[in-house]
């Protein structure tokens, strides 16, 4: 009997070693991760910015524009109504007190001979479809208005291409104060410049030989 019961309670212990080294030996379970769902908030989108209309066809798109001029006169002259910003102001009308034009550096060229070149430069400030240019020669005597002269364009500033030119132009031995009217097939410009070869053969006094005009237009293509 007490050999029954000891077997017993050998037999007990031996279990219950067993179960406790299975316990500590139990890998213990790995989490799962919670799944964490992906924002779905959208991004803010960048507006865009609202392109400017383009110009109706026919509208002077010279107008206020930034510009550079080659040379200009002193105050002296301004006091006359000559000033390098009446080229694109849109007033052609002569007041000798206080409009005229744009005029080159009075004294600059006495020789003909020593002309170089006078240029008006305009930004219109965005690439158009130009076709037009109109030159406005000063209104009181159409005095001064060169006679051979080119417009070029570019819309880049660097690379410029010619689209019309003129030689021989003898308004101002007349008199003439209508505009000269330069018409070319449509092209895309932002920079468009006025490049003067030849002045009036005949000098402004002892001024020598200038370059005036009353206004520089240039006009929008129709849409293709």
């Amino acid at each position: 009997m007490k050999r029954a019961i000891s077997i017993l309670l050998v037999m007990v212990m031996v279990l219950g070693v067993f179960t406790a080294c299975k316990k500590e030996g139990e890998d213990s379970p790995t989490p799962k991760p919670t799944n964490t769902p992906a924002s779905t908030a959208e991004p803010t989108p960048t507006e865009e910015p609202t392109p400017s209309p383009s110009p109706a066809p026919g509208t002077n798109v010279a107008l206020n524009k930034p510009f550079e001029v080659s040379s200009e006169t002193d105050a002296t002259f301004v006091q006359w109504g000559w000033y390098s910003e009446y080229i694109n102001d849109g007033v052609i009308e002569h007041d000798p007190s206080a409009h005229a034009g744009w005029t080159s550096q009075i004294k600059q060229y006495m020789s003909l001979e020593d002309f170089g070149e006078e240029w008006v430069w305009i930004d219109l400030q965005g690439v158009i479809s130009i076709d037009k240019v109109m030159l406005y020669p000063r209104q009181d005597n159409g005095g001064c208005f060169p006679m051979d002269y080119y417009i070029e364009v570019s819309t880049d500033n660097e690379n410029f291409e010619k689209v019309a030119e003129v030689t021989g132009d003898d308004r101002s031995r007349e008199g003439i104060k209508e505009p000269a009217i330069l018409t070319f097939e449509p092209v895309d410009a932002r920079y468009v410049r006025l490049v003067v070869t030849k002045p009036f053969e005949v000098p402004s006094g002892n001024d020598g030989y200038l370059v005036q005009l009353a206004e520089f237009e240039i006009y929008a293509a129709p849409s293709s």
